[in-house]
């Protein structure tokens, strides 16, 4: 058996591949929002197309700094309602014409 399956085998559901915990410190507070990154695994769709939607603002985010982060509301939003063509064309519009969103 490779030194990995036994190795992952040993991790707890709370640790990631580092031994490190899951959510930071451990605690059970829902995450405010996440990255880029983050956003796009937990929606299974490309990084680049989430990039995309933030251009076309069909996706709202929060800047952090140099961080660009996506509220976990619009993460969820998304899940249940989806992004809609309409929606998006009325955005390509709005861009377009050259009208303040």
């Amino acid at each position: 058996m490779s030194f990995f399956r036994t190795h992952n085998r040993n991790l707890t559901k709370q640790e990631n591949s580092n031994g490190r915990p899951l959510h930071g410190n451990g605690s059970e507070t829902a995450r405010q929002a996440v990255s880029v990154r983050e956003a796009a695994r937990l929606l299974s769709i490309s990084l680049r197309a989430v990039d995309k939607y933030i251009a076309l603002k069909a996706i709202l985010t929060v800047r952090v700094g140099r961080r660009v982060l996506i509220r976990m509301k619009s993460v969820n939003e998304i899940v249940s309602k989806g992004i809609s063509k309409k929606q998006i064309r009325n955005q390509l519009a709005l861009a377009s014409a050259g009208l303040p969103e």
